[in-house]
């Protein structure tokens, strides 16, 4: 499981990533798997469009039988992350062996990643709190209340 602030910069560090495979001539590579990836708000999925490439992972050192990647915000990536939207994505990654010479040479985890929400939304007035027509008697008492408004947050 990893955590993420919504609106954090393109660049920023999610999680770091490591995967190993046996053979003496294994040639590793991370993929994530956005087909098989999805995010939830409030535990209904959302729609996949929000979130989609909004992630890379790119190869930190690769050596016999290891890689290591850095999962981070993509930076071509348009629209920050938006708790308001989603606050969970459900991050599919796999790691494939491009030598692989038997079997299907591959491995896929899913990652949980939660978002921080933080407060950078204004308030709002529930629509038609302030078009409602209220009138006030003459010489009413000081303190008497009029209406009442509402806000979204």
């Amino acid at each position: 499981m990893a955590n993420v602030t919504e609106n954090s910069p393109p660049s920023t560090l999610v999680a770091e990533v490591e995967a190993f495979d046996p053979d003496s001539t294994a040639d590793l590579k991370f993929q994530i798997n956005w087909s098989s990836s999805y995010a939830t708000k409030r535990g209904q999925e959302v729609h996949q469009n929000l979130f989609k490439g909004c992630f890379s992972i790119q190869p930190l050192a690769v050596g016999n039988n290891l890689v290591y990647g850095s999962l981070k915000l993509n930076k071509n990536f348009v629209q920050p992350l938006d708790y308001e939207k989603y606050d969970t994505i459900f991050l599919s990654i796999m790691v494939k062996d491009l030598n692989q010479q038997i079997n299907d040479g591959f491995a896929t985890a899913l990652l949980t990643i939660r978002l921080n929400d933080i407060n950078d939304n204004a308030p709002e007035f529930v629509n038609g709190t302030l078009s409602i027509k209220r009138t006030v008697k003459e010489l009413e008492s000081i303190g008497h209340v009029i209406g009442k408004f509402k806000t979204n947050k």
